[in-house]
């Protein structure tokens, strides 16, 4: 590990000295933390699903959320920037996933407070991609994170997986009193993930997974609708009519190999004062949607929002490294936002297990983790549950200040692992009325996080992080946190 490390130092440094517009990436992120947030026990199998505490509100993907927001000790890499044209690679050296969720760890520096496995992760890099932008088009290839919508979570495409392995354009051109967007996204996911075990190449073929996704939208310098549709295509490769950037994948009526979502969203911004502005939006997905009489398999997402801009505050530069459809959102200031999100039991779901709005997850370790569905592509609690969302926020050129409060409700008859349309009969989702509401004993969970940042001075930033999780059904509680420094060290 630690002649990997060494190698790749050598290489970004020498790199940098002979091209002037490549910025070695060199972060040190020490962190002293805690958590007692229930650990889990895999039991060998390398994977979450089916060995969860079932008197404790998460899913295993909240477990992997977890895992992928805790910060890692050093990122190593390089960032090409031209005119048009940027490049980055960032290894992210963190602690295993294995260790992470099975072990107490109380720093990510190595025999501080842990063990060697504090930096061990292999698996990386995270995020790896390059980008052309211009006036009018931006096109993007690799691995990093995407997301649509004008809310902090979508319906459709959100961050709730830490990357995806993508092709993104975007293209935008004057329209009347606005302007006329198009959006095109490509992504494919791991198949060994899917497999669980390799076997032949007819089994890896049946266990693909890809997803294209189209989007139009209009905008002015206030307003914003747009419309957009996913086509997951599983069980084979992508052909010509699955990946049409103009075409109307629904009219496909491909139902044995491509599961197609509906996507619609607007947000709308009017001005209150000098300094006050008034930000509103919605979204709508739907995978599917039954009349009474059509099967009982009806499944829609759709959130609403808004966000009060108080007070001014100077910009604060952005790494940008989450690629997402433009919106509206305040980004510095003081701002205080109210959101609101509905997924139904259905959403997301398929009776083919590729066939899932959902990302797999593989990581080798001591014990190699296969999760087919590690993260879901759109909302980031999944089916059958909601959430109502406050977060207050100030954001300035030297410091960042967040406190967020959500209500988390989720029904405990049915998730993304349960049976899907026919098949669903034995779960008990026959009743008509229960497609488009929480369905099960509702667990009501209320979560806080808060974060902090301050630059104290050019490349080194004091950090903390704190989130607690109050299961108000099982009466139980938990708490994590992080205090530590960012150190950049090309800009000390």
């Amino acid at each position: 590990m630690r002649k990997t490390v060494l190698l790749f130092l050598i290489m970004v440094v020498s790199v940098a000295l002979v091209f002037a517009d490549v910025i070695p990436i060199v972060k040190f992120n020490p962190q002293g933390m805690f958590s007692n947030y229930p650990l889990v026990d895999t039991h060998g199998e390398g994977h979450l699903s089916g060995f969860m505490d079932n008197t404790w509100y998460e899913k295993y993907q909240d477990v992997y959320g977890r895992y992928f927001e805790q910060e890692g000790l050093i990122d190593l890499g390089i960032e090409i920037v031209d005119e048009n044209i940027r490049a980055v690679v960032d290894l992210d050296v963190r602690q295993t996933l294995n260790s992470f969720y099975q072990k107490r760890y109380y720093s990510n520096i190595p025999f501080v407070g842990n063990t060697v496995n504090a930096i061990l992760d292999m698996n990386f890099p995270n995020l790896a991609f390059g980008e052309y932008k211009n006036e009018k088009l931006l096109v993007s290839i690799g691995r990093r994170p995407i997301k649509w919508g004008p809310g902090n979570y979508d319906g459709a495409i959100s961050n709730a997986s830490p990357f995806m392995d993508h092709a993104w354009v975007d293209y935008s051109t004057n329209a009347g009193s606005g302007k006329l967007g198009y959006n095109f996204v490509a992504a494919s996911f791991n198949t060994e993930a899917l497999n669980k075990v390799v076997d032949t190449t007819e089994k890896n073929i049946r266990n693909k997974k890809t997803l294209i996704a189209h989007k139009v939208s209009w905008s002015n310098d206030s307003f914003n609708v747009s419309i957009g549709e996913l086509n997951l295509i599983y069980g084979e490769y992508p052909n010509l009519i699955d990946i049409s950037p103009f075409g109307i994948y629904h009219n496909l009526f491909q139902d044995n190999k491509s599961n197609v979502m509906l996507s619609l969203s607007a947000e709308k911004v009017f001005t209150l004062g000098e300094e006050s502005k008034l930000r509103i939006f919605g979204s709508f997905a739907m995978d599917d949607f039954d009349l009474p009489g059509e099967g009982n398999n009806g499944a829609i997402g759709y959130g609403a929002g808004l966000q009060l801009h108080i007070l001014d505050g100077q910009e604060r530069e952005n790494d940008g490294y989450l690629l997402e459809e433009k919106n509206f959102a305040f980004t510095n200031g003081l701002n205080v936002s109210y959101e609101y999100y509905f997924c139904s039991p259905y959403m997301y779901n398929r009776d083919k297990g590729p066939g899932k709005f959902t990302v797999p997850l593989k990581m080798y370790g001591s014990r190699t983790v296969h999760e087919a569905n590690a993260f879901f592509i759109g909302f980031k609690y999944g089916p059958n549950s909601s959430i109502h969302e406050v977060r207050v926020e100030y954001l300035d050129s030297k410091v960042t200040v967040g406190l967020t409060t959500g209500l988390l409700t989720r029904g405990d008859k049915y998730d993304i692992d349960s049976d899907y349309g026919k098949d669903a009969v034995t779960a008990g989702i026959v009743d008509y009325d229960y497609r488009y509401k929480i369905y099960g004993n509702k667990i009501r969970t209320i979560l806080v996080s808060a974060d902090f940042e301050y630059e104290v001075r050019s490349g080194i930033s004091a950090v903390a992080d704190f989130s607690a999780s109050f299961d108000l059904t099982h009466n139980k509680s938990a708490f994590s946190g992080a205090v530590g420094l960012s150190i950049d060290i090309m800009n000390l």
